[in-house]
């Protein structure tokens, strides 16, 4: 699936900040591995430590998604310093403001009206710093601050070594003044090699049995109406059912891959196939991949009827060396059916 990043930064120092970075970091864990939105995870994140925290403590951080074609990356930055895209040639491309309220702070907000896209190009690299980084102090007090960042960037045009450039240039600043801080810095490459659980091959050709027989198990989820397809995520609830069933024994990845290009493909096409009188089964393929962002996602939900019902099944059968896995979303309102396969 897609690759989450997140950079933290904790009120205080010390053990009061590693004992609410801990629990953070499996939440963050668990449900990226889950499948789980970035806005869910932020939310569910946000809602944990305003519950945990004393008054004055919370996390300023910073959440990056890049999509699995290396096509854009999707942020959320909750109260830390700019990050940065830069392409290939050292230029900075894209800035990534902070546009959200530190996590913590406030019993809820709405992650997505902070939520920033870019479209990036493979070789492409997104670099994110802590305060740290940007309050370094100098000698007589002055702060190495963005443009200090921005300039060691520049340093680093055309090389590979970014973060030991802008180490080196904020220990060049800071000469030996101790810092009274947390430095941080995140570089990620965005290259295939970050997907490194990822395979090419999501979909195989041979024809669905309907033996019975072969069935190993199946899985299913119904929801009906609007307001339970906003609130719902169905693909990690579908994950969960199917690490229980394989005891954990699958790529998550493909399976992620399949279950949410299935998904979206049914919201994105909801009203063009209640209006289609003719009967269609639409087979997802690797060509057919479609991409919709999580405000994309959120528009399409909102736009469906008020009476909008889906039917996703999830069946694995067990072929003589392998099995297989296949995902079905249908509607009563339809006349379509959209389906697609794995080996698993």
């Amino acid at each position: 699936g897609d690759l989450n990043v997140l950079l933290g930064d904790f009120t205080g120092h010390g053990l009061s900040a590693a004992l609410g970075a801990l629990p953070m970091a499996a939440v963050f864990r668990a449900m990226t591995d889950k499948g789980f939105a970035p806005e869910r995870i932020l939310a569910t994140m946000n809602e944990e430590l305003h519950n945990l925290l004393p008054a004055g403590m919370f996390l300023a951080a910073t959440f990056v998604q890049i999509h699995r074609n290396l096509e854009y990356v999707q942020v959320f930055n909750s109260g830390l310093p700019d990050g940065f895209v830069i392409d290939q040639l050292g230029n900075i491309k894209q800035y990534l403001p902070a546009s959200l309220v530190p996590l913590g702070i406030l019993p809820w907000q709405d992650m997505l009206s902070g939520y920033q896209q870019v479209k990036i190009q493979p070789g492409w690299r997104v670099l994110l710093v802590s305060d740290g980084v940007t309050e370094a102090k100098s000698s007589i007090g002055s702060l190495f601050g963005q443009e200090g960042v921005e300039a060691a960037i520049k340093l680093a045009a055309g090389k590979s070594n970014l973060l030991e450039t802008v180490g080196k240039a904020m220990d060049d600043f800071c000469i030996d003044i101790p810092q009274t801080d947390d430095i941080s810095l995140v570089e990620i490459p965005c290259i295939p090699e970050v997907f490194a659980n990822t395979t090419t091959q999501n979909t195989c050709e041979l024809p669905m049995t309907h033996d019975l027989d072969a069935v190993h198990w199946q899985t299913s989820i119904l929801l009906r109406g609007r307001p339970r397809l906003l609130r719902i995520d169905p693909v990690p609830i579908l994950i969960s059912q199917i690490r229980e069933l394989e005891d954990n024994n699958f790529d998550n990845h493909r399976v992620f891959n399949l279950l949410t290009s299935i998904y979206d493909k049914a919201i994105d096409n909801y009203d063009a196939f209640l209006a289609s009188k003719s009967t269609v089964a639409q087979t997802v393929t690797k060509s057919q991949d479609i991409t919709i962002n999580c405000r994309e996602r959120e528009q399409n939900l909102a736009a469906l009827p008020e009476d909008a019902e889906l039917h996703i099944k999830v069946v694995c059968e067990q072929l003589s060396n392998a099995k297989r896995l296949w995902v079905q979303v249908e509607s009563p309102n339809w006349l379509h059916k959209i389906d697609g396969t794995i080996l698993l």
